[in-house]
């Protein structure tokens, strides 16, 4: 017998929980702890993932000019990916036009102002790394970890016990 992929799986659950949900309804509601302690689960192993991953991925890269590179690249995709996003989501917000005719009636506060670059950019650097943890904030999460990987490449031999952690 054929192993299903991942990816089948996947699908298969949720169709199977599609069809379950639309014939039990409100009934099937007592498995719903089950489901959130799964999400639970997966949200907890989100953050030593990430920060096991980069630093692995900074550290085996072994020449930190590599990284200049290659973090170039990565700012480059994610610059245009995020553009690439804006644009469509202002393109079908003009031709969907979701909210119209809504009133929402709500006062925004007055000193409300998006954040400046700077502010943004002195976010992305953790003052404590564990509260970014604690508040699963992944941008000081990726930086403290990228640093974590290029102090571990600077060392050298002496830093592969805490590489082989990782």
């Amino acid at each position: 017998m054929r192993k299903l992929s991942l990816s089948t799986k996947i699908i298969l659950g949720i169709v199977l929980g599609f069809f379950v949900g639309l014939i039990f309804g409100d009934a099937i509601m007592f498995l719903q702890p089950i489901g959130d302690l799964f999400i639970k689960l997966l949200k907890m192993i989100i953050v030593p993932l990430i920060i096991a991953s980069v630093i692995m991925g900074v550290a085996e890269i072994g020449d930190i000019r590599k990284l200049g590179r290659l973090g170039g690249k990565t700012v480059l995709y994610y610059v245009s990916t995020t553009g690439l996003a804006v644009v469509l989501g202002i393109i079908m917000v003009n031709v969907m036009r979701p909210g119209v005719g809504v009133n929402l009636a709500f006062e925004q506060s007055p000193d409300a102002s998006p954040p400046s670059l700077i502010d943004t950019f002195m976010g992305i650097v953790p003052a404590n790394p564990f509260e970014a943890i604690v508040n699963m904030d992944m941008l000081p999460i990726i930086f403290f970890s990228i640093l974590v990987g290029v102090v571990l490449t600077t060392i050298g031999k002496k830093a592969e016990p805490m590489v082989k952690f990782f």
